[in-house]
């Protein structure tokens, strides 16, 4: 019963290790510049070592200045810089949401007008 138990106990331990992704906030950015997201899911308190946004055919883009907040939360940010427009999926350590960032063009660019008037 005492082997049982302790077997019991380093599988419970093991699986509240593992971070999990739920939801990322926002679910959009524009690829004209550094974007902060919120991350949520479980276990981050053990420490992340990768989130990134990943595609298959696509290079991978990884987040700077992740700070874990809580279990549960964690910002980073993107250098979304003329990455290619797709949705992509997010990653956190082992932990994968399909197809739940999606890369933008950012239609309102700044344009300055030449005008003579007359």
């Amino acid at each position: 019963m005492k082997r049982y138990t302790m077997f019991l106990l380093i599988l419970l331990i093991s699986l509240n290790l593992h971070s999990s992704v739920t939801h990322i906030w926002p679910q959009s950015g524009t690829n004209d510049g550094v974007k902060q997201v919120k991350i949520y899911g479980g276990g981050f308190n053990g420490g992340i070592s990768l989130v990134s946004l990943q595609k298959s055919g696509y290079t991978s883009v990884y987040a700077s200045n992740i700070t874990v907040h809580s279990d549960n939360f964690l910002t980073c940010e993107f250098n979304l810089l003329d990455v290619p427009l797709t949705t992509y999926n997010l990653v956190v350590d082992s932990d994968t949401l399909d197809m739940c960032y999606t890369v933008n063009f950012n239609r309102y660019s700044q344009t300055i007008w030449d005008c003579d008037y007359i």
